[in-house]
């Protein structure tokens, strides 16, 4: 048998055991949180369980699901990850109506799409990266403490997280083969899924738009440019409107034009909510005075930070200190690493022609700060929640970078291979032994 083909076999089957092995990661992290240990599973449970009881879709205001403090709901918020939830209580109620277990089959669709996230990192890192490199962006995105725990109970940030790793991975795919049919249709149902999952990842929508723009205006054929721009355009709109278009068309419909439903929950906030929880009432740091620099030094960059590495339960299960400082020193690596490389990054011209990579890298830079910027907006404005999961979006984006950082840096030693090979490999050995101590150490011990 050829070594070639011997290597090939073991990375299949490394992948393959490691998918295996994070679904039943994910699913330990699922069984071991009793219901309503995790942020606001109470109040989105509700939307899958109404769902499952009365197959039909709630009005975001039904008192049955409305909350009795904030007055609104999660059902104003797309809820395609919920009707999934409810089709597997559906399925699971054949057999038991035992609560918990119901919870469960609700709960696994979080790890379902947590699992399928995994896979797609996997497909994304084969593109972006050689050999030497892949594993270390795999184990840098998909052992990230707060990764894994959002993908153990009932939201939307999981199907969010599967539905910006299916994007990006379509710009690339689309961008390999020249935008052929097959890949507009797979970025619209990637959009469709966007769209459908949490608003602090929509900005990969936008950035879809951009990346197609730039595509057609620089890269493509003359003769077939604006031809293609608008045929194939006009494709992946259409997937959009039959996939998740429903959704919006259904808000119109029974909100008076409130296709989002953002004004209505908030009116409903207002007429239901408790008077200090009321959207006009609530306190905010820009209706207490304090200036957008305040807050992010005031808080709010500590919080969302470490609440990005890992925060469990209702924010209150912290892990030790060591492991934030860690992930500093792994972020403080990769960005001077990418500093040392910038002008390599981000170039977009040379030699006369125009540069695939460094328009790439543009997106992924502007498609990451995104989310950052409508969580700090969202907390200074409306409700002041410096919690990761709000810039989780960003995962993909800030691990790419971090790696080719280190890709840098480590790229000083490529005469000592047998170096880099130890440093890689004692690195990612690192990170798994960090997830496996937060939930062995930290997490199972708090509720067992």
């Amino acid at each position: 048998m050829d070594l070639k083909d011997v290597k090939i076999s073991y990375e299949k089957v490394f992948r393959i055991v490691y998918i295996i092995g994070i679904f039943i990661f994910f699913f330990l992290w699922a069984y071991v949180q009793p219901y309503d240990a995790s942020p606001d599973e109470d109040m989105r449970f509700q939307i899958p369980n109404y769902i499952y009881k009365f197959g039909k879709l709630p009005h975001g205001g039904n008192p049955i699901i409305r909350n009795t403090m904030w007055g609104t709901s999660y059902g104003f918020t797309p809820i395609l990850s919920y009707i999934i939830s409810a089709g597997f209580m559906k399925l699971t109620s054949l057999f038991t109506l035992d609560k918990f277990t119901l919870v469960m089959s609700a709960r696994m669709v979080s790890v379902i799409f947590g699992t399928l996230t995994v896979w797609l990192t996997m497909k994304i890192s084969d593109k972006l990266f050689n050999k030497e490199y892949q594993k270390v962006f795999i184990l840098l995105v998909t052992t990230l403490p707060q990764f894994v725990f959002i993908n153990s109970y009932v939201n939307t940030d999981a199907i969010a997280m599967f539905s910006v790793a299916f994007i990006i991975y379509m710009w690339i795919t689309a961008w390999e083969d020249n935008w052929s049919y097959k890949s507009c249709i797979l970025l619209g149902i990637a959009i469709s899924f966007c769209a459908q999952s949490y608003y602090n990842a929509y900005g990969f929508i936008l950035c879809s738009v951009f990346i197609y723009i730039i595509y057609y205006a620089f890269f493509a054929d003359k003769d077939v440019r604006w031809k293609e721009f608008f045929k194939k355009g006009l494709v992946i709109i259409g997937v959009v409107f039959i996939c998740a278009g429903w959704w919006f068309i259904r808000n119109y419909i029974i909100y008076d034009g409130d296709i989002l439903g953002l004004k209505t929950c908030n009116y409903y906030g207002e007429l239901y909510g408790i008077d200090e929880l009321k959207p006009s009432k609530i306190l905010t740091p820009k209706r207490e005075g304090e200036s957008l620099w305040g807050m992010l030094k005031g808080g709010w960059i500590e919080s969302t930070f470490i609440s990005f590495i890992g925060v469990f339960g209702h924010m209150d299960i912290v892990i030790p200190y060591k492991i934030y400082y860690f992930y500093m020193l792994i972020f403080a690596a990769g960005f001077s690493g990418c500093l040392l490389r910038v002008m390599e990054l981000f170039a977009i011209r040379k030699n006369g022609e125009w540069i695939k990579t460094g328009f790439f890298n543009w997106i992924m830079l502007i498609s990451g700060i995104i989310p950052v910027i409508i969580s700090i907006y969202y907390s200074y404005t409306s409700d002041y929640q410096p919690q990761g999961r709000y810039v989780m979006p960003m995962l993909f984006s800030l691990m790419y970078f971090t790696t080719l950082g280190i890709e840098k840096w480590l790229g000083f030693f490529k005469k000592y291979k047998w170096f880099c090979r130890i440093v890689r490999f004692t690195f990612c050995l690192i990170l798994v032994g960090i997830v496996l101590f937060c939930f062995f150490k930290v997490f199972m011990p708090y509720y067992r």
